[in-house]
């Protein structure tokens, strides 16, 4: 929708199951990076602004949500949690799905939250 609230309309590919969660805007404004469900978990996804070119970026099973983008767009941090783990880790890969690397791991229950990048 506009940023006034004008002309919603929906560009999502849903098939059922949970989609969409926690999206959030690429620093450029022309990707959306979302978490969805699958059939081996929870996992990242993203798709251009208008709902197109839809990529799966993970493929680490368990859980994987609250996607946060790099300042420059290069890179998106996540929560991964393994069935059974409700610590959780923190993960950083490149923008491309590439390269997914545990970079924390929580020592006690992880709960919500976004992570959060120091501006420039």
């Amino acid at each position: 929708m506009d940023a006034d609230g004008q002309n919603p309309h929906d560009i999502s590919q849903a098939d059922g199951g949970y989609a969409y969660l926690c999206p959030a805007w690429s620093p450029d404004s022309k990707k959306i990076v979302f978490a969805e469900s699958t059939p081996g978990g929870m996992e990242i996804f993203v798709f251009d602004a208008d709902g197109k070119n839809k990529k799966q970026l993970t493929f680490l099973g368990g859980q994987n949500t609250q996607c946060a983008w790099s300042p420059d767009g290069k890179k998106i941090a996540f929560q991964h949690f393994e069935a059974g783990d409700d610590a959780g880790s923190l993960y950083l890969m490149d923008a491309d799905g590439k390269n997914a690397t545990e970079i924390l791991k929580a020592e006690g229950p992880l709960e919500g939250g976004r992570p959060a990048w120091k501006p420039k």
